[in-house]
């Protein structure tokens, strides 16, 4: 059954990564997941967990929405992050498995 809680997240993890996405827009470095690497690198690590969560959370969401490009696109955010500071070693097992929820 649907009720349609996933699209409704889907709106809210957008809302706030177009926060970041937005104040990156101003900044020339690379991006990572779309937001600007050096605003990346100011965010204390203890606290990045929650944006690659985030980018996760709304993989799950479209996923299970039906959304399978929008999934790979915010996993690949989660990836780009994770890689951007180094994380990849804690979330790189959690990668293998995204292919399940895009060939479906």
């Amino acid at each position: 059954m649907n009720l349609g809680l996933n699209t409704q997240a889907i709106l809210l993890f957008d809302d706030v990564l177009d926060v970041l996405k937005e104040i990156s827009s101003f900044d020339a470095d690379k991006k990572l997941g779309g937001i600007s690497s050096s605003i990346i690198e100011t965010i204390d690590v203890s606290r990045l967990e929650y944006l690659i969560k985030l980018n996760i959370a709304k993989g799950k969401a479209c996923c299970n929405a039906g959304q399978g490009e929008r999934a790979r696109d915010a996993y690949q955010s989660a990836l780009d992050v994770s890689n951007g500071r180094h994380w990849y070693f804690v979330f790189g097992n959690l990668f293998l498995t995204t292919s399940f929820c895009l060939d479906s």
